[in-house]
Formats: C-alpha cells, structure tokens, sequence
C-alpha cells in the first residue's frame, strides 16, 4: 500500500477535519472520544484514494450505551453522480432494550448490504475494546476481514464498480429521531486507512467555523473562541456557547443559550444538537434556562432528550439523576393541560416523574404526582385524532400500573384490581401485559391467579379484544 492516513489523538486533528456538530467530538487521553446524542453527520475527513486496495482498520471501546443510540465510523465513497455510499462501516449501537448491546460491522455498496459481524453483550463488558477491519481492491471486489480479538471472523466479496477515487471517513449517529437523546459514547484509540491521502481542500478560503469547531475538538476552547471573530450566526453561536462551558464562563454562556432559546431554536438548527448535549450533561443547570424561555413549550424537548431513559432505562442511576434534575423541580400543575400545546406529554413527564420518584423510594412524592395525573387525565380535552386517542390509551393504563406498583406490598388486592381494569380498558392489552411483566414491583404478584390473566393477554391478545 503506497499511503496511510492515520487519526491523530495526541494534540491536534488533522486540518482536513469538517466538524459538524463542535462538543461531540473531543480528544482526550489517547482517544478519540464521540458523544453519540445527536441526529445526522457529526464529522468528517475527506479521502482520495491512491491505491487499487484499501485497508480500513479501527480500535474503538464504548464506555456508554443506551437504547436507541448509534455511532456510526464509516469509510464512505463518491460515486460518479454524485452519490455518496457506505464501503465498510463499524456500527456501535444499542438496541433491544434493557442492557442489551449490539456490535455490528457490515459493507454497503449501491444498496447491496453485507452484515459481517454481530455480537451481543451485556453492559457489564461495554469497555471492552473491538477491532475491526476492512479491505477491498478497486478492480476486483472487496474482501472484507474482520478481526476481533485477533481472530479472523468472515470474508465477504463485494462489487466496487463505479467508484471514483473521491472517498472520506465519516463519523455520524444513527439515531431514530424519537429518541434523539438517546447516548452511545465511543472512544476510538487508533483508526488507520490505508492506500489512501488526505483530500486537497476543495475551497480555498478559509471557515472560520470549521477552524473553530477544530479547536474545541482539540480542547483549546480560548482558541476556538478567537478563531471565530465576529461571525454572528447560529452555527458561530453553537460553538461560542460550547466553548464558554469549556472555560467556566457559564454566566456569559447561559447569558448566549438564553437569547438564543428566547429567538427560538428548531430541530433543523445547529444550535439543537447543543441544546440536546447539554441538557444531558448538565440537566439541573439547563432545565431552568430552558423552562424559562419557553414555558410549557419545553416539555416536548424535555421528553425527546430523556424518553429513551425513561421508556428502557428506568434503573439506570445516571439516567434518573438526569432526568430527576429536569422533572423534580417542574411545575406540573394539571390545571395547564388544558391550553398546553401537547398535553399529552405533560402527562407523560408527570408520570416519568412518578415512576422516578418510586425508584428513589420516596413513595409519598409517587403517590401525590399519581393523584395530580388523575386530576390532569380528567382536565384533558377531547380529541378526535387517532394517534393521540392511541396515546391517551397508553397513558391511562400507564397510569393504573404505576398505582399499582405502589400497592402491591401493602394494598395487593388493589394492585390486583388495578391491573385488571387495565388490561381490560386498553385497545392493546398485549403491550400493557408486556410492561407488567417488566415491572419488578409487578412481578411479585407472579404467584397470585391475575398473572394468568397476564400471560393470557399477551398470548392472546385477539380473542381477549373480540370478548370485550
């Protein structure tokens, strides 16, 4: 091979970096870490390939991963329309729910995909290193090894036609945009392409805003503030706010966020994958900021940033001290359901809160935010749309287990009665059965006539709807 393109992880990137999205990507002791909290492209390094084979090779450990949540390092290639498409990637995603954590390396070329690799494992050995790697001639196809552990695991050929010689790494997330909070986190120790030289630059004047976004990455947070000038736009305001954090000047960064969230910020804007970062890693500072600019408007954020944690990490200690921070000082008065613009999700906070208030065993708080979902759920207003009638079907059987969970060691004869009016009043008992038998509290029933009631309803789902 006539040239190697390594990443640097000492002090400095190299300056082909294109930082997208500036505080997920940050150097740091030996690595390359990525915060994988945000939807789309966080980075890249443009390629141009001098070789007819290409070996891709990366070293990456995962200290963190949560349902819903993907890092994606792809080698990518430029077809000659203009396309881009995924030669060899590694996929570091959780999925499945629970603790559950899937590892995956496959090709893709013009459609055709090929699934190389696929481990599951448990949290417990989530930092346990994985390597991979990848290669494929130009001319004749690609054979794909992939290596873990030093073991050689599958072969696979594919077809490269219609490749140019324009290629570039790409690090970019996966998630599904209904858990947008949804974390991995990566560090990559060592990545090397080789066959391959950096890209000449395709614009000869220089971006401030990638020079800055650089500069963060690198942890020079005082450089990447001077790099950026005067420029005045939100993708300048994102990386300005991200370095002030970085400074300890959180006055003069709150005093940016909060102008910034009072002139709006959409999910299109540069300034959302910040806003998303921080409220994760600095909840009971941001959640103020936010509420306050935006009132009731903020639940929606609030739930697409933390709905991961609440729907499959319930247990998570870092997940609930997170969104205990957001929901435990919230004003969730039910008497503003009523002219909220989703109160549906006011509900729902008010129940996560509930459910959270449970696991830190402070059952008196539980109980009182149940009776103030009852009095929202009756102050709700009618509906005629099918999904929110759905989701208003969820909550209300949502609502019955949680009151539930809260009797089954004093009041089980309630608990009981609880879980059959909901499974009864739901349009999908199947999924109310499911969360019952995930419920450790519910679970202690297992014994008790109604858990045949349980597992009938999610056998028999059909049947038990005709009946009704």
């Amino acid at each position: 091979l006539s040239a190697r393109v390594e990443l640097a992880v000492g002090d400095a990137l190299d300056a082909g970096w294109q930082i997208r999205v500036p505080d997920r990507l940050r150097l740091d002791r030996g690595a390359l870490r990525v915060r994988g909290d945000a939807v789309g492209e966080i980075a890249r390094l443009p390629l141009r390939r001098v070789a007819e084979r290409v070996a891709f090779e990366i070293d990456l450990e995962t200290p963190r991963v949560e349902f819903g949540g993907a890092v994606v390092i792809a080698l990518v290639g430029a077809l000659d329309d203009g396309r881009e498409v995924d030669l060899a990637h590694v996929i570091d995603c959780g999925w499945g729910g629970g603790s559950l954590v899937y590892h995956r390396l496959y090709a893709d070329f013009g459609g055709g995909g090929h699934v190389l690799f696929a481990n599951r494992r448990q949290d417990g050995v989530a930092g346990r290193p994985l390597r991979a790697h990848v290669e494929y001639d130009h001319t004749r196809g690609s054979t794909l090894v992939i290596d873990r552990d030093g073991a050689l695991r599958e072969r696979q050929a594919i077809d490269a036609s219609g490749l140019g010689d324009r290629l570039a790494l790409v690090i970019r997330t996966l998630s599904d945009t209904r858990w947008t909070g949804a974390t991995t986190e990566v560090r990559i120790r060592r990545l090397v392409i080789d066959g391959v030289e950096l890209a000449p630059a395709s614009d000869p004047s220089p971006d401030p805003a990638i020079d800055a976004a650089r500069a963060l990455a690198e942890r020079r947070p005082a450089v990447a503030l001077a790099t950026l000038g005067e420029r005045d736009d939100a993708t300048a305001d994102a990386i300005r706010i991200a370095a002030l954090y970085d400074l300890g000047r959180w006055s003069d960064a709150d005093a940016l966020l909060t102008a910034r969230l009072r002139a709006g910020i959409d999910e299109a804007s540069p300034l959302d994958p910040l806003l998303v970062g921080r409220l994760r890693q600095a909840p009971m500072h941001v959640a103020p900021l936010v509420r306050a600019a935006w009132g009731a408007r903020a639940d929606a954020l609030f739930w697409r940033v933390f709905a991961a944690g609440f729907a499959k990490h319930p247990d998570d200690p870092a997940g609930v001290r997170a969104a205990s921070a957001v929901l435990l000082g919230a004003d969730l008065d039910p008497r503003r359901v009523v002219d909220h613009p989703a109160p549906e999700r006011r509900l729902d906070l008010l129940l996560a809160r509930a459910r959270m208030r449970r696991t830190l065993d402070e059952l008196g708080g539980a109980r009182a935010d149940l009776d103030l979902a009852a009095e929202m759920w009756r102050l709700l207003p009618p509906t005629e749309d099918p999904a929110r009638a759905a989701e208003r079907d969820r909550l209300r059987s949502a609502v019955r287990l949680e009151q539930a969970a809260l009797e089954v060691v004093d009041a089980p004869e309630a608990a009981i009665a609880l879980i059959r009016t909901a499974l009864a009043d739901s349009g999908a008992p199947e999924i109310v059965a499911d969360r019952i038998r995930a419920d450790g509290a519910l679970r202690r029933l297992r014994d008790q006539p109604v858990w045949d009631e349980v597992e009938a309803a999610a056998r028999w789902a059909g049947s038990r709807v005709e009946g009704r």
